[in-house]
Parts: C-alpha cells; sequence; structure tokens
C-alpha cells in the first residue's frame, strides 16, 4: 500500500512511502522536550493500516497541527493524505491512539461499549496579538504553522518560534451509540448517559470523582463498562 507524507522540498520513496522531506540542520537534543509536540522525543511506535498491515516507524504528534511527524534519520515528514484514511491505529509506549477529522490523533484512555479519547491540543498565540475583548486572533495558528513548516531557503526548525505562546486546549470525548460526545463537566457527561444517571449520579459522589482529573475520569468510564454498559 502506500500513502503521502506532505513534502516541503524535495519528494522521494523509501518503502512504501512517499517522503517529501524537511531537513533539520539541528542537533538531535534540539528536537526534545519541545512544547509544541506531545512526547519529549521522537519515539518508536507500531502503526495498523486499515488494511491490516503493521509498520514500525519513529513519530511525534504536533500538538499545535494536530498532526503525526515521521522522523527518518534527520528528515522529518507529515503526512499529505488524511490519516483517518489509511491508519487504523497507533501503538506507541503502551497507549493508544485513534486517527480523526483528518490529520488529529486522539487517545483511547478507556476502551468498551463506551470508548473515552483525549484530545492533545494546544494554541499557538501571538504574544501580544489579542484582539478586542481578550478573543485571539484565529491567523495565529496559522502564521505558526507556515513559520515551521514554511518553504522557506535553509532548514526547518520545529520547535516553537520565540514570537508565540502556546495555550492548552485538550479536550474530553465520550463514544456512545456511534457518537462522539465533547464534554468537560459532570453536568455533560450526565446528559450524555442520562440512561443510567442515577447510577453515575452515585459513583461519582462516593468517588468525589474530579472532572479535570484524567485518571478518575478514566475510573468513571471503566465503572461504566465493566457495571452499565456491559
Amino acid at each position: 500500500m502506500k500513502f503521502k507524507l506532505r513534502c516541503v522540498r524535495k519528494a522521494y520513496c523509501i518503502l512504501f512511502f512517499c517522503f517529501v522531506s524537511l531537513t533539520v540542520s539541528a542537533q538531535q537534543d534540539s528536537v526534545t522536550n519541545l512544547p509544541n509536540f506531545l512526547f519529549p522525543s521522537f519515539t518508536n511506535c507500531l502503526i495498523k493500516f486499515k488494511t491490516g498491515e503493521l509498520k514500525k516507524a519513529v513519530v511525534n504528534y504536533n500538538v499545535v497541527d494536530e498532526e503525526l511527524v515521521f522522523q527518518q534519520d534527520n528528515t522529518y515528514m507529515t503526512l499529505e493524505s488524511p490519516a483517518v484514511d489509511v491508519i487504523d491505529t497507533l501503538y506507541v509506549g503502551g497507549r493508544v491512539f485513534v486517527p480523526f477529522n483528518g490529520t488529529a490523533f486522539y487517545e483511547l484512555i478507556s476502551h468498551g461499549n463506551v470508548n473515552f479519547y483525549m484530545q492533545y491540543k494546544k494554541d499557538a498565540e501571538l504574544i501580544g496579538a489579542s484582539t478586542a475583548y481578550g478573543v485571539k486572533s484565529r491567523a495565529a495558528n496559522a502564521t505558526y504553522r507556515k513559520q515551521i513548516y514554511g518553504g522557506g531557503a535553509g532548514a526547518v526548525d520545529l520547535r516553537v518560534p520565540s514570537e508565540f505562546q502556546l495555550n492548552v486546549n485538550n479536550a474530553y470525548y465520550l463514544e456512545k451509540d456511534g457518537s462522539m460526545h465533547k464534554f468537560s463537566t459532570k453536568r455533560q457527561f450526565l446528559k450524555i448517559c442520562s440512561d443510567k444517571e442515577k447510577e453515575i449520579t452515585q459513583y461519582i459522589k462516593e468517588h468525589d470523582t474530579k472532572f479535570n482529573n484524567l485518571a478518575n475520569l478514566k475510573s468513571l468510564v471503566d465503572y461504566c463498562n465493566e457495571e452499565l454498559y456491559k
């Protein structure tokens, strides 16, 4: 099978990948602990394609652009085709990620008749570029993207440009009865699971579940799958 990776400078093929390279002149330690990436460094992973084929790769996940970045030696590549079209599951260090909405990947936190996902997302804001009433410019992320992956001459830097600050904008999702539901509060969770509202309310009370605590929420959804939605 083939799938394409977005190229900025030149295209070439390695195995079944169609690559466009981003040649980075910085040393390896300059692409570790970057705030715009999910993992501290580029990490070995196993990719399961929709065909059932399994392939190993070295990747990191850009939480601003919400896309997977592949590393091949000193070259960094991104998918040209939507990940959701070709990839079924991504396995990284015991964690499971599933493609959504084109290039984005959400982490599967709890699996069952109710699936619990975490969306890792950061918004890039030009420092001092907020508009009236504190509303951030929608152009900020696009400008950031051009600076990171832009096709200008010379090496491409994967680091965040100094004129940007990143704001965390993660989100929780429940997949129930074939539909995805975003939630952040107890009220929203109970609305999604309204058929088991009494039992879930009791569990939340007994376990003092905090909706800003990922471990608490995982335990809650595990309970739902093990006891309420068998």
